[in-house]
């Protein structure tokens, strides 16, 4: 089917007028940005176009729920960026609530506003993307992140800052309640990791580590 045959298949399923099937194509071509391939084939799109063709079949009959099954996996880097950028501003057009599946790190941060972190076929955090990265509740969403994952054990827990004894090596972190000589796993970002030749650094920003009891 071509183009516009594509995106009017679920109209026409429905019997609309034939008028009515026009117009909504039409408007769905100018939405993806597609007015002048309206009657071109598959094999005549490169894959972002295609990807565009799919999306606006997909919202041709007004689905409550939209379900992207990573949507943008078949494509080559450049254009799987550019693509990424102009499907956020879409769905951020769009009155519908859409589930967006994806492997990809920076893609899901990229797109989403709430985030589901899923593990051997189960939910292990869900919440908004900044708190998923900022503060993982679980050892595997902490991996799942590429985030460092260390066992430790608190030797120390005076406001503000907590003494914790990884492998024999001390380290500080932000205070933690109630877990005094209690094991800890500790997460490091790696963006946090910050080298240095001044053994006292005064910022305790410098010092700061994420924990999460056992």
């Amino acid at each position: 089917m071509t183009v516009s045959g594509n995106i009017s298949y679920g109209l026409k399923s429905r019997h609309l007028p034939e008028q009515e099937v026009k117009g909504r194509t039409q408007e769905l071509l100018q939405f993806v940005g597609l007015p002048d391939h309206s009657e071109q084939y598959p094999a005549q799109l490169s894959g972002g176009q295609k990807q565009r063709v799919a999306l606006a079949r997909a919202l041709a009959t007004e689905p409550h729920i939209l379900l992207l099954d990573e949507p943008l996996a078949a494509l080559d880097p450049r254009t799987r960026e550019s693509l990424r950028i102009e499907l956020k501003k879409m769905l951020e057009t769009l009155d519908v609530t859409s589930i967006f599946v994806t492997h990809e790190l920076s893609e899901a941060y990229a797109i989403s506003d709430k985030m589901a972190v899923m593990g051997a076929g189960r939910i292990e955090q869900i919440g908004h993307r900044d708190e998923i990265f900022s503060e993982p509740n679980s050892e595997y969403v902490a991996r799942f992140l590429g985030q460092n994952v260390y066992s430790g054990r608190v030797i120390g827990n005076s406001f503000p800052l907590s003494t914790i004894e990884i492998n024999g090596i001390r380290i500080s972190a932000n205070h933690v309640s109630n877990v005094d000589n209690s094991e800890v796993l500790v997460t490091i970002r790696p963006e946090d990791v910050v080298l240095s030749s001044d053994l006292k650094p005064g910022n305790l920003e410098w010092k700061r580590a994420d924990c999460n009891n056992l």
